[in-house]
């Protein structure tokens, strides 16, 4: 499910924040084209 056009910090815990930023500069750069994101 695409959610770049969404606000992602809204969408998990505040403590994950830098990683969901580095996954979405990522995306933006074309570094990558999809992420694997998930809590255990």
């Amino acid at each position: 499910m695409p959610i770049l056009d969404g606000k992602v910090q809204n969408c998990h815990l505040p403590e994950s924040d830098h990683i969901a930023n580095v996954i979405i500069a990522a995306f933006r750069s074309g570094e990558k084209d999809h992420a694997e994101f998930g809590f255990r």
